[in-house]
C-alpha cells in the first residue's frame, strides 16, 4: 500500500475514534467519536467502518445493603471517602462506551478477539497497577524505575499549581467565582500544591543517600565534602546562569501595561540580588529577592545536599548515632514548623487563600 495514502487514511481513522471523554469524574463514560468522518474514509483497499465497544473495568463487589435510593440520599457527605464510595457504586451501573473506526475488512469476530487481547484498560486498573507497584524489583538493575513516574507526576503537579499561583486574579472578569474553587474537592490538588515540592526533596534525598552510601562503601568511609559540594554547585550553576540571563530579555518578549507590571519588578530584583541567586542563598532573603521566584528551590536543594553529606558520613561510621540524629532532626523540623504556624497564625494552605503575598 502507498505510504502517502496510508498516512492520509490513518489520521482520519484515528481522529474519528473515541477518546477518553471529558467529565469522567461527573460520570461521563461515553464518547461516540465521529461517525460521519469514519464513513468518509475510503481507499482502494478498504473503507471506514464504525464499531461500538462496551467495557466494564474490574471493580470490588457492592455492599449487600446497597440501593440506588440510599446512595442518592446519603450522597458523598462532603468527604473524600464518601466521594470514592459514590464513584465506586456508579461504576457498577455504568459502562465505558466507545466507538472505534476500523477498516471494513474487520469482522465482528475480529473485533471481539482484539477486545479480549487488548490491555488498554489495564493501565487504569487499580488491582493490576497495585500488584506492580508493591511487587519486588526483578533483575540485577539497581535503578529505581518508579522514580521516573513520581518525577513526571510531580512536574505536572508543579505546573498546575503555578498556573494558578502566577495568575493575576485582578484581571479576571468575575473574580467572585474563585470562591467556588475552594469548595470543590478536585481543587485541593491546586490548593495544596506546595506538597509537590516535597516530593522533589524526597527524591533528591533518596538518590543522594543511595549513591552516597555506595560511594562510602567503595571508598571505605571517606569522601571530600568540599569537593562534592563544588561538584553539585557546578552541576546546578550553568542552568541557573542561563535562567538569570533570560530574565533580562523578558521586557523584549512582549509589551503592555500588565506585562511590564509583572516583568519590571522581576528584572529589578534580579539586577539587585543576582549574587544571592548565584551563591544559592536567595531563600534567606525572601521569595521576591532573587532572579525569578523559583530560584529558592535550587538554593534549598544545594544547602540540603551539603548538610546531607555530614549526615551520611555519621550514619556510615556510627550507624546508631546517625539514626538517632536523623530521628532527632525530623522531630526538630516538625516542631519548628508547628511553632512557626502557631506564632505567625499561618494558614495550612497559603498558596491562594492568603491575602498577604509578602
Amino acid at each position: 500500500m502507498n505510504h502517502t495514502l496510508l498516512k492520509k487514511s490513518f489520521f482520519p481513522v484515528l481522529d474519528a475514534t473515541s477518546k477518553l471523554p471529558a467529565g469522567v469524574l461527573q460520570g461521563t463514560f461515553a464518547d461516540y467519536g465521529s461517525f460521519d468522518e469514519c464513513l468518509k474514509v475510503e481507499t482502494p483497499h478498504f473503507k471506514g467502518q464504525s464499531c461500538a465497544l462496551e467495557a466494564r473495568p474490574p471493580r470490588p463487589p457492592l455492599s449487600r445493603d446497597f440501593t440506588l435510593v440510599k446512595a442518592h440520599l446519603d450522597g458523598n457527605n462532603g468527604t473524600l471517602s464518601g466521594f470514592f464510595k459514590v464513584a465506586h457504586e456508579a461504576l457498577h451501573h455504568k459502562k465505558l462506551r466507545l466507538v472505534v473506526c476500523v477498516p471494513s475488512s474487520c469482522s465482528l469476530q475480529d473485533m471481539r478477539a482484539i477486545a479480549k487481547r487488548g490491555r488498554v484498560l489495564e493501565a487504569f486498573s487499580l488491582a493490576s497497577n497495585g500488584r506492580r507497584l508493591f511487587s519486588a524489583p526483578g533483575g540485577s538493575s539497581t535503578e529505581f524505575a518508579c522514580i521516573h513516574g513520581i518525577r513526571a507526576l510531580s512536574m505536572f503537579w508543579v505546573v498546575l499549581g503555578h498556573t494558578y499561583v502566577l495568575m493575576d486574579f485582578e484581571l479576571l472578569k468575575d473574580p467572585s467565582g474563585i470562591q467556588s474553587f475552594f469548595r470543590s474537592l478536585e481543587f485541593e490538588l491546586v490548593h495544596n500544591g506546595w506538597l509537590a515540592v516535597e516530593t522533589f526533596f524526597l527524591l533528591s534525598g533518596v538518590l543522594m543517600s543511595v549513591g552516597g552510601l555506595k560511594f562510602l562503601q567503595k571508598s571505605k568511609g571517606c569522601f571530600n565534602i568540599p569537593l562534592m559540594a563544588l561538584r553539585r554547585y557546578l552541576r546546578l550553576a550553568p542552568s541557573l546562569l542561563l535562567l538569570m540571563g533570560l530574565v533580562f530579555f523578558l521586557p523584549l518578549l512582549s509589551s503592555g501595561p500588565f506585562w511590564y507590571q509583572h516583568v519590571d519588578p522581576q528584572v529589578k530584583s534580579c539586577a539587585e540580588y543576582w549574587w544571592a541567586s548565584l551563591l544559592f542563598l536567595s531563600n534567606w532573603f525572601g521569595i521576591n529577592k532573587g532572579c525569578t521566584l523559583v530560584t529558592w528551590y535550587l538554593a534549598v536543594d544545594l544547602q540540603l545536599y551539603v548538610l546531607s553529606l555530614f549526615f551520611l558520613l555519621i550514619l556510615y561510621r556510627y550507624c546508631k548515632v546517625g539514626v538517632a540524629l536523623l530521628v532527632l532532626s525530623i522531630g526538630v523540623s516538625c516542631a519548628a514548623i508547628a511553632l512557626q504556624t502557631l506564632v505567625h497564625d499561618v494558614m495550612p494552605s497559603p498558596m491562594l487563600s492568603a491575602v498577604d503575598n509578602a
